[in-house]
Parts: structure tokens; C-alpha cells; sequence
């Protein structure tokens, strides 16, 4: 986190924010089509993979200035050193108080996200409650109030 208390404004206050606020009003002039007629190889360019994940950010009005300047307010809002914090579990949710768990949630147990965080192990129980019911599911063992085997499942959650 940030070594200055938050401003209700923050990250807008940051100087790298009004550095990309004035880059913005230069590129919304732009047109999709234009920036890929500029640059055979925009698709290239701003497409990323990993592992079987393709994110191409290209049919976006962005270019490599705008990459650099969100990089630069990453680096000034200390991003990386807010996502270490939850990782290792730190008290960062500051409206409920607690850590948040929410990479605890999407983990696989054995990277132990946050494991020597308070309350942690009640997350891995949950998780492993869990995937002993998607598997009673997806085995049959578990069917619908008719007898019959579930084939939709609806999941309404928070968050």
C-alpha cells in the first residue's frame, strides 16, 4: 500500500494519473480502424498469452505511450506491493476490517495463499466441502428433487 494515507480522491491525486488524463484527451480522438491502419502489426503488439489465455487488448483506443503511462501509475500507486499484501494475507480490506481472502478462495490448497492468516484453514475447509460436492454432482451421486441427474446448475453469488 501506499506509504501516504489514502485520499478519498487516490489514485486521482497521483501525478502519473494526470499524466494519463491528458494522454487520454489526446487519444479519444483516435478511431480503432485508424490505429490499426497506422500499424500492420497492432494486433501483435498488444496481445499477450499465457498458457492456453490469449488477452488481446488491440480493439482498444490505447497505444504504447498509453501501456507506458499505465504501467508508471501502476508502479506509482504501488500496485505490486498492494497485491504482495494480499497474497501474504495482510489486513487490507479496510471496510470490513479483515484481510481479504479472495485469492485464499480462487488458490489451489496447495498454494496456501495468506496461511498464516487468521481464519485461513476455514477457507481450505470450505474449499474442500466444495469440491467433494461438484464431484458428488458431476459423479450422479447428487440429483435433482425428481430423481434425475443434474444437468444445469445456477450459481448466484456476491462479489
Amino acid at each position: 500500500m501506499p506509504d501516504k494515507k489514502l485520499s478519498a480522491r487516490y489514485p486521482t491525486d497521483l501525478p502519473a494519473w494526470q499524466k494519463l488524463k491528458a494522454h487520454y484527451r489526446e487519444m479519444k480522438k483516435q478511431r480503432i480502424a485508424d490505429l490499426f491502419a497506422s500499424d500492420e502489426k497492432r494486433a501483435e503488439k498488444f496481445t499477450l498469452q499465457a498458457g492456453d489465455l490469449t488477452l488481446d487488448y488491440s480493439k482498444n483506443i490505447l497505444s504504447a505511450t498509453t501501456r507506458k503511462l499505465l504501467i508508471g501509475l501502476a508502479k506509482q500507486a504501488k500496485v505490486s506491493k498492494a497485491i504482495e499484501a494480499m497474497f501474504d494475507g495482510d489486513h487490507i480490506n479496510v471496510t470490513e476490517d479483515r484481510a481479504a481472502l479472495h485469492v485464499a478462495l480462487r488458490s489451489k490448497l496447495s498454494d496456501q495463499v495468506g496461511h498464516k492468516t487468521p481464519g485461513i484453514r476455514a477457507v481450505w475447509h470450505v474449499l474442500n466441502d466444495m469440491d467433494e460436492y461438484v464431484t458428488a454432482v458431476n459423479d450422479g451421486d447428487i440429483k435433482g428433487h425428481s430423481g434425475k441427474y443434474l444437468t444445469n446448475i445456477v450459481n448466484i453469488g456476491i462479489g
